[in-house]
């Protein structure tokens, strides 16, 4: 699996992805891709860094959000619940479980047999994300950044 990598203000350069793996390669087809699909969007979305996703799994971030993360050889990507269960229903997907039992309702896995899906279902997931962010962001009052609550 590939490491988990920092990259961001003040971070050292990425390395190319075959000194991340190793001189052997060591990694697999769904690293190498989630490899190119971080690099492409490190490339072209300043507010994007990487990281890790849910424990120790490759992910990439928005504003500190986790979006896209590759999990078990497959990406895992944030969408609205609607979407997810559209895409799960037209069998483009299935239902992401972060091992709690349930599945997470924003949450989808795309297989690698779908990688050609990654790179627009990643932009999805960035636009999302970033727009449940920017939503949060307005309804933050003059009290310091403390969320305004109804009732408080």
């Amino acid at each position: 699996m590939a490491a988990a990598f920092r990259v961001g203000p003040g971070a050292a350069p990425r390395r190319d992805y075959h000194d991340q793996m190793g001189a052997a390669g060591g990694g697999s087809d769904a690293d190498e891709s989630f490899a190119v699909l971080a690099n492409d969007l490190l490339a072209h979305h300043p507010e994007v860094t990487e990281g890790t996703g849910f424990g120790s799994n490759p992910g990439l971030r928005v504003h500190r959000k986790i979006f896209a993360m590759l999990v078990r050889g497959q990406l895992v990507v944030k969408l609205p619940a609607s979407r997810c269960a559209q895409l799960r229903d037209d069998g483009d997907a299935s239902a992401f479980d972060a091992g709690k039992g349930r599945p997470m309702r924003e949450w989808i896995v795309v297989s690698d047999d779908s990688m050609a899906r990654w790179p627009d279902l990643a932009v999805e997931a960035l636009g999302y994300v970033r727009s449940t962010v920017a939503r949060r962001g307005a309804s933050v009052g003059s009290t310091g950044g403390e969320i305004q609550r109804g009732g408080e």
